[in-house]
């Protein structure tokens, strides 16, 4: 249900079967009338938390808690644009299909930023800087990073020709995400990791 007068005409249909004698109104309407809200804060809730604490896992692994900011405002920042791309693509309604992407999304970025690091911190410990290090994570790391997001979008392009909303949203949120991400990863993280003193 994408508006108000889906949500009307099922009020109405739900209070002409009351009394026509109804005791109860089922149906996927109803379900998705009185469910969806609370479905869509639950995933909100758990694309938060998930963000936070997966962030903060891999922040942990790599023995630097500093590099939680560092590593959230990259990963977050696309989720944050897309969501805001709604409006565009949805009339700004957030939609269980929406935050399902969103969540997706996330944990594909997360991947991008723990290879990234992964050779940031392999050039650290040769003895490189923090600059250089970026750069040879940007020059490495990068190009895997670029060659999933392209894989991914032409995996997921196929939803674009769906007739189906639901499933036109999912695919479109999805690369939007995936690309908006590798931007990021690849230009903000270099130069937040680049321009701390002791990475």
């Amino acid at each position: 249900m994408r508006d108000a007068n889906a949500f009307a005409l099922v009020e109405r249909l739900q209070a002409t079967a009351m009394q026509g004698g109804a005791v109860r109104v089922f149906g996927l309407p109803r379900v998705m009338r009185v469910e969806a809200v609370n479905l869509i804060a639950q995933l909100s809730g758990s694309l938060v938390l998930v963000s936070v604490l997966a962030t903060l896992i891999v922040a942990l692994v790599f023995g630097a808690l500093c590099l939680f900011p560092v590593l959230l405002i990259p990963n977050v920042l696309p989720l944050m644009l897309t969501g805001a791309s709604l409006h565009l693509w949805a009339g700004g309604e957030l939609s269980p299909t929406a935050v399902l992407a969103l969540t997706i999304s996330f944990g594909i970025a997360i991947d991008d930023s723990v290879h990234f690091l992964n050779r940031f911190y392999e050039a650290r410990k040769r003895g490189e800087s923090a600059n250089r290090a970026a750069q040879y994570a940007s020059a490495t790391a990068g190009q895997v990073m670029v060659l999933t997001t392209v894989l991914l979008t032409f995996g997921l392009a196929i939803t674009m020709i769906s007739g189906f909303f639901p499933i036109h949203l999912f695919g479109g949120m999805m690369i939007l995400t995936l690309w908006l991400a590798l931007v990021f990863d690849l230009l903000l993280l270099p130069a937040l990791l680049g321009g701390r003193k002791n990475s």
